[in-house]
Parts: C-alpha cells; sequence; structure tokens
C-alpha cells in the first residue's frame, strides 16, 4: 500500500534531537497489524476493533505522526505502484471511450511509477468476475478498479479486500451490500428518468408504443436506469410499454430479441437500456419499419442513428472521464494521501441529438482539469 513518512524526534549522539523518517508500515509492525488497519484508524474511516485502534492511536501519539508529504512523494516514486481493472467491456463499444480515459491517465501518471493493468471480460456472469477478483490473491496490488456485477458473493469478496486494507472503486456501474470506497458513475435513475422524459414530450403529439432491450440483470446500473425510466413513462396515458428483453449487453443477442419484438408488437418507438445498441440498430434496418429510438452513449452506432434519424437522442455519460477520473482518484489517494470517501468525481449528464454533437474527441475535453 502507500507509504506515508512521520516525523519522530529522537535524541542524537550529540545528545540533541534529530528527526528520523518512520513509515506508517513501520507504526503497523509495532502494533502488529496491516498497513491498511492503520490507515483506517488514522483516517477515521472503515470498522476497527477498539482495542487495536487503541493501540494504533497510542503508536501515533508516542512517534508525534505529522504526515511530510514531499518525503512521501519521494518514498512513494521509488517503488511501483500497481493498479488493477477489472473491465466488463468484451463486445460492448462503451467501454472503449472509458478505456481511452484509463490509458489517458495511466500515461499521465507513469513517471510517478503507477501502473495500470487492465483484465476484460465479456458479458455478467458473477462467476467469471468472481474469478478474476480471487485471482488477485496472487498479485502484488494497490488499488482495484472494476466493473461489478451485482451479486452477493462478489460484494462478500470484494468487503473482504477492503477489509484487508485494499482501496476498492466501482466505476461505470456500482454494487448492492458493498464496503467499497468510491462510486465513480452517472446517476442511472436519473438517465432512465431523462428518457423517460423525452419520451413522453414525444407521446405528447400522439399516442406511442414502446418496446425496450435492457442490458443486463445482473447489473445495478442497468436495473436503476430502466426503474427510472418505467417511473416516469407508467403515469403517463399516452404511452404503452409492449415488451422488455434483456440482451447481456451482446449486439447479436440484441439483434435478435429486436426482430422479434418488432415483428411481433409493432411498436413505435424502441428504448435501448445500455448496450446492444449496434444489433438493435441492425435489427430496425433488417425489418424496415419506421422505428424511432431512444439510447444512451456516443457509441459509434449512435452517432450513425443520429445522423440518419433512427435515433432521436441519446444520453451521454462522459465515458472518457469515468475511466480518466477511476485512475486519478487512486493515484491521489495512493501519492497524495487524498481520502478516497472525501473525493468527488461529478459525472454529467447531458441529452444528444444530432444538432449538438460533439466533434470528435470532444468529450474528453477538461478530463485533465476535472
Amino acid at each position: 500500500m502507500q507509504l506515508e513518512c512521520v516525523h519522530v524526534h529522537t535524541p542524537d549522539n550529540k545528545g540533541g534531537v534529530g528527526i528520523k523518517q518512520v513509515t506508517l508500515e513501520d507504526i503497523a509492525k509495532l502494533a502488529g497489524v496491516s498497513r491498511g488497519m492503520v490507515d483506517r484508524v488514522y483516517h477515521e474511516r472503515g470498522y476497527v476493533k477498539a482495542e487495536k485502534a487503541a493501540l494504533i492511536r497510542e503508536l501515533l501519539d508516542r512517534y508525534d505522526y505529522r504526515p511530510n508529504k514531499l518525503a512521501r512523494a519521494l518514498s512513494v516514486s521509488q517503488k511501483k505502484r500497481n493498479i488493477k481493472i477489472i473491465l466488463n467491456s468484451i463486445g460492448n463499444d462503451y467501454f472503449n471511450d472509458v478505456i481511452a480515459g484509463i490509458q489517458s491517465a495511466a500515461e499521465e501518471f507513469s513517471s510517478f511509477g503507477l501502473q495500470v493493468n487492465i483484465e476484460y471480460l465479456k458479458g455478467f456472469a458473477a462467476d467469471d468476475q468472481l474469478a478474476a477478483i480471487r485471482r488477485l490473491q496472487t498479485d502484488s496490488i494497490d488499488g482495484l478498479v472494476l466493473t461489478p456485477v451485482n451479486h452477493p458473493e462478489i460484494a462478500q469478496e470484494l468487503n473482504q479486500l477492503v477489509e484487508a486494507g485494499l482501496p476498492v472503486l466501482t466505476v461505470n456501474t456500482d454494487i448492492d451490500d458493498c464496503s467499497r470506497n468510491l462510486y465513480i458513475g452517472c446517476d442511472y435513475r436519473q438517465s432512465g428518468q431523462m428518457a423517460g422524459g423525452f419520451l413522453t414530450l414525444m407521446g405528447r403529439q400522439r399516442r406511442l408504443r414502446v418496446g425496450i432491450i435492457q442490458g443486463s440483470e445482473s447489473a445495478k446500473g442497468h436495473q436503476e436506469r430502466l426503474a427510472g425510466f418505467l417511473s416516469v413513462v407508467e403515469n403517463d396515458p399516452a404511452i404503452q410499454v409492449l415488451n422488455c428483453a434483456a440482451c447481456n449487453d451482446d449486439d447479436e443477442l440484441a439483434y435478435e430479441q429486436t426482430c422479434a419484438m418488432l415483428t411481433r408488437d409493432r411498436p413505435e418507438c424502441l428504448y435501448v437500456v445500455a448496450g446492444g445498441l449496434a444489433g438493435a440498430m441492425k435489427g430496425i434496418e433488417k425489418t424496415d419499419l419506421p422505428v424511432r429510438v431512444i439510447a444512451h452513449d456516443l457509441t459509434p452506432a449512435a452517432v450513425t442513428g443520429l445522423l440518419n434519424d433512427r435515433i432521436c437522442v441519446t444520453i451521454d455519460q462522459q465515458p472518457f472521464q469515468q475511466g480518466y477520473q477511476a485512475v486519478r482518484a487512486l493515484f491521489e489517494y495512493i501519492y497524495q494521501d487524498n481520502p478516497l470517501d472525501q473525493q468527488s468525481h461529478a459525472i454529467q449528464l447531458a441529452y444528444v441529438t444530432k444538432y449538438n454533437l460533439p466533434r470528435h474527441g470532444q468529450t474528453k475535453e477538461g478530463a485533465n482539469q476535472a
């Protein structure tokens, strides 16, 4: 974990007082506990048994703990620090910008000795992610970032890592019953409400029948987004929700579901909750029905759909910033002692139509200044 230097006044050989550089790792050894436990006591975050906490505080007081940021930065930069990132991103174009943000931050902070390694998974199978998390036991890492599958066993694994002192960040989607240190992503319920609100405006002109292509039932964010959407449209008598199919962010499955839904139900509008948009657009082209789409994110399929008037609006959640800020948050924690629970990385949502499509790379502007 990260090192923090402290000043301890000690008698020198001449009878005066000298200054010795000590790390919190040394305090941990004296107390017979982990470095992460000392960190939790010092920052007053997380649970530590009262007896151990009292011992750690006594040692911190005895050695007159005072952070020395200059010495700390020098000591930390002399050793490689490793961040592990687990993304459920294979086959999902949305994550291209998340990965670009991660890579941008990794390059920016590499001169400090920070190393970032990404493991890519497909879909939201809990077993696959559990295996990836458990493989961390053989790695030496200083922080974990992941897009979690919302499953009790995964929450339990992450809680054990946090309890052991490893900082854990969730990015893009969150997880229930987990003491992760920080979530960086949008307000999914609000994004669903925004989609529903746009649809109600369309419904003022005439009655609308809408079909839904959902992402994954194992992704908390996808479920919250759908709930937000339904909370708005179910109160509008002009809108009829016909059917909802979960594609697990898979384009081929989304294509099959869209073709079946359009042929069977003949909706005027299709709401694509998460991934699978490219497959859904392919299904619309196949059936050649006059269907308008509400989507999320600025993937290539979304941009094409906006330009050819198949997509009315898409709601952007700044994926580049999500990836960049996740790495930056851990960098500031490891190298600058900026507590994760005091960091704020707000992700703003925005409607995008063909009339305000950002220029290439525009969504990345300001990442370094955020």
